[in-house]
């Protein structure tokens, strides 16, 4: 038995393709090949479509079942596989699309009384290689010739005058052209990506190229513009990159945006006095641009205006410019540039302009960031605004040449990155309206040699001198209130650390690798210090830290391994809290109350000490020491493995006389620092040293013998 669903789904479909055959039969008449449609007059048809076995060459009868053909219905060719077609002088009207995509179509003929070529007629008809437009024909439609990648001439005839959007838009084999001078309308992207076009005539009438008029056409060298030309729309002749020169008409009065972006073989151009705008990115791209000349005088240039001009020299008319837009001259040639009268400057306005050498600002009030950002060769700026409060970010970031900075406007801040990585800047003085220096303004700065900081800085941002590795001098800050994050991270000759009295937080990595430090006293009022404040601090042998601070971070003092004469609060000298911290060497000190006396105090060879003294202040050498470096009268003492004789100028510690003997030895033109402090040296009645400073507060000391 037949199963019911399967009879019930075929009679469904019969039903369907029955149906659309009946639809397909009352769209057209059939005659032999051709499909039509009688028209109102019933003695005239349009043929609406072709048989599939209508190819190779065609000719469209004057009459089809004895009525005249009058026009060729919407698609009635398309995608036929048609050579050549012959249309006969009846018909007198083509519908859109009428031939899209006859890929195969070489040539045709049109009736002579055609009045309008409509949108989309030849489209993406790739084998097309000539058409003769008839002279009646006045209007041509949008992409009616669109893709025609083999058409490689045509006349436009006196009579048309509209040209709609991308008429002959990847004509890719195009190379010539002849607009009539009936044409007065024009559409968009009308020639774009034509790119073996070489020589165009453009007629007298037309009085603006609109959009993309000759975009990529990459085999355009040179054109002549009539004169009643006013406008050049945007991205005109963009990525036209043989154009070498071009005439701007003096009927010019507008350049729309990226009219010749990507124009990369255009050396000079000068534009008409009547123009009075022109767009943004007008000449981006533009690499081998020397010279510009404008002979009108603005006051506002447009943002990326000569962007990546490599070669640019000489910009001339520029002397009224009081408006510069982002990335104006990024990238580009320019020497040098008339600031005088310049207020705004925008972001990137001058970035990686490699040959600026000097820059001056009179009168400029804002500026956005990275201005002058990567300018290999600047030397020289200076501002004496007197309205400028910022610089912006990266102002001069990458300034490598940069070393000379005269900074006389009341700025009230250093922006984030402003000048770091000026690897030749020694000296800036910050102004003293200055209330911050933003993150990394100084970073990388490595022949930066002396930071005067004004009264009125409260803050340096995080990093703000990381790398400094010359800085030598910190003046001022006593207002500081807060150091950012590694803020002299790096500064490998920083030879003290500054602690402004309202910081009271030392923050993470603040003094991370300042390797010259031989000291580290903390001032009372600091609650706090961050992890790796100090790390690497590889020198520092006196660590004094008071009471006041309650909280140590992780490896604030890792590495200061040389770290012999310390004072911290006893929560934190511990072994565990000392390893924490970044002192573990400092966990094996000896308890004082179980060292006993090694040896005479004057046997080079055998040192030591025992019992407490009643030192306010108590330090400590770790056990593991090497004791003497030098021999009896004149005993030196090593405070760390690795310490050499030749770093003092005189033995660090000196003492002279039988044990129990007290000798006063003075200290003072010991280098380092921290030792100029203490006035005295006392050789204590049972055998063990003191230094004694100002104030009288004691810090013992002990030494191991040598191992």
């Amino acid at each position: 038995m037949k199963n019911p669903y399967v009879v019930s789904v075929c009679l469904l479909v019969g039903w369907v393709l029955s149906s659309a055959g009946v639809r397909a039969q009352e769209s057209g008449i059939w005659s032999e090949i051709w499909n039509y449609k009688v028209n109102s007059d019933p003695s005239t048809v349009t043929l609406i479509g072709v048989s599939p076995s209508v190819k190779g060459k065609v000719d469209v009868p004057e009459e089809i079942d004895s009525m005249l053909v009058t026009a060729i219905g919407e698609f009635a060719f398309q995608d036929a596989p048609v050579v050549s077609v012959t249309l006969p002088n009846t018909v007198t009207t083509i519908d859109a699309s009428a031939f899209d995509e006859c890929t195969n179509l070489k040539s045709i003929v049109l009736p002579e009384d055609l009045t309008s070529l409509p949108a989309n007629v030849f489209r993406d008809c790739s084998a097309l290689t000539g058409v003769e437009i008839p002279l009646g024909v006045i209007h041509i439609g949008d992409h009616a010739f669109h893709g025609c990648s083999r058409l490689s001439s045509i006349d436009i005839p006196e009579n048309v005058t509209t040209l709609g959007d991308g008429v002959f838009e990847d004509c890719k084999g195009l190379k010539e052209i002849t607009i009539g001078d009936g044409v007065t309308d024009v559409g968009i992207n009308l020639l774009k990506g034509c790119r073996s076009l070489k020589r165009v005539t453009i007629g007298q009438s037309i009085s603006a190229l609109e959009n993309a008029f000759f975009a990529d056409c990459s085999r355009l060298k040179e054109i002549t513009l009539s004169d009643g030309i006013t406008d050049l729309h945007q991205e005109t002749f963009k990525n036209c990159s043989s154009l070498t020169s071009i005439d701007l008409p003096a009927s010019l009065t507008a350049i729309g945006k990226d009219a010749f972006f990507g124009c990369s073989r255009l050396v000079s151009i000068r534009v008409p006095a009547a123009v009075t705008g022109v767009g943004e990115n007008v000449f981006e791209g533009c690499l081998r641009l020397k010279e510009v000349e404008f002979l009108s005088h603005f006051s506002e240039l447009p943002a990326g205006l000569f962007k990546g001009c490599s070669q640019l020299r000489s910009v001339t008319g520029m002397d009224g410019v009081t408006v510069i837009g982002d990335s104006a001259f990024e990238g580009s040639g320019i020497r040098n540039f008339d600031f005088t009268k310049v207020k705004s400057i925008g972001d990137a306005a001058f970035k990686n302009c490699s040959s600026l050498t000097s820059v001056s600002l009179p009168n400029v009030t804002s500026m956005g960031d990275g201005v002058f950002q990567e300018c290999k060769k600047l030397e020289r700026f200076t501002l004496t605004s007197n309205q400028l409060t910022g610089m912006g970010a990266r102002a001069f970031k990458g300034c490598n040449a940069l070393q000379t900075v005269n900074l006389g406007s009341p700025l009230a801040r250093i922006q984030t990155s402003a000048f770091q990585d000026c690897l030749r800047l020694k000296v800036l003085t910050i102004p003293e309206s200055v209330t911050d220096v933003e993150v990394f303004a100084f970073a990388g700065c490595r022949r930066l040699q002396v930071v005067d900081l004004p009264e009125a800085v409260t803050n340096l941002g995080e990093f703000a001198y990381q790398q400094c590795t010359s800085l030598a001098v910190i003046s001022g800050g006593e207002c500081l209130t807060s150091m950012g994050e590694g803020a002299f991270r790096g500064c490998l000759q920083l030879p003290n650390p500054i602690f402004p009295e309202k910081v009271t937080e030392l923050s993470d990595s603040v003094y991370y690798g300042c390797r010259a430090f031989r000291s580290i006293e903390i001032p009372a009022g600091v609650t706090r210090i961050g992890p790796n404040a100090f790390y690497g601090c590889s020198r520092v042998i006196v660590l004094e830290v008071p009471d006041s601070v309650t909280a140590i971070g992780e490896n604030a003092f890792g590495k200061c391994r040389k770290v012999a004469l310390y004072d911290i609060p006893d929560d934190f000298n511990t072994p565990d809290e000392l390893t924490r911290i970044g002192l573990a060497h400092l966990a094996q000190m000896a308890d004082p109350l179980e060292v006993s006396v090694m040896g005479a105090l004057n046997d080079p060879h055998d040192l030591s000490a025992a019992d407490e003294s009643e030192g306010e202040e108590a330090a400590f050498l770790p056990r593991h020491a090497t004791s003497i470096i030098e021999s009896v009268p004149a005993l030196g003492m090593r405070l760390m493995p690795g310490l050499r004789a030749g770093d003092f100028r005189r033995p660090a510690l000196t003492v002279s006389g039988p044990s129990g003997d007290v000798r006063v030895i003075d200290v003072a033109d010991a280098p380092g620092g921290p030792w100029r402090e203490w006035q005295r040296v006392v050789l204590g009645e049972d055998g063990h040293a003191e230094l004694v400073p100002d104030q009288g507060a004691k810090m013992r000391f002990y030494r191991a013998r040598e191992e």
